[in-house]
């Protein structure tokens, strides 16, 4: 998925407006391009984990596919580590798979997924 320059913004604004917490929400978008950002609430409200209520979840799922979106990321921040994917942790066996980002130089590697982190490199 290309991320539109204001949604990374967005991204960046949300881990900022957070910290020091994790935060994590999805990217949602068609054709390849996203569209719009959903925020969602850590529930653990951890600077070192986040957790998604299911029904949260599902709600967001169902906005994403009422406004005719398709989910075209995920993205959460590290507020205590350098941005690693998540598929470098034991949640790959989830077949998540993406993006790196350190928000203060807005560094990306391409994949459908961000992590975010406070720690320049």
């Amino acid at each position: 998925m290309e991320y539109a320059p204001e949604h990374i913004e967005e991204i960046i604004a949300h881990a900022r407006a957070d910290a020091p917490d994790e935060v994590c929400g999805l990217v949602a978008g068609r054709d390849g391009r996203s569209e719009r950002v959903f925020r969602m609430e850590n529930a653990a409200h951890s600077p070192l984990r986040f957790e998604v209520e299911p029904l949260e979840v599902m709600r967001t799922l169902e906005e994403i596919d009422g406004a005719g979106l398709e989910v075209g990321g995920l993205y959460h921040s590290h507020t205590r580590t350098d941005p690693y994917p998540l598929a470098d942790r034991r949640d790959v066996r989830r077949g998540l798979a993406g993006d790196a980002v350190d928000h203060r130089r807005a560094r990306w590697r391409r994949a459908h997924r961000a992590d975010l982190s406070d720690r320049g490199a």
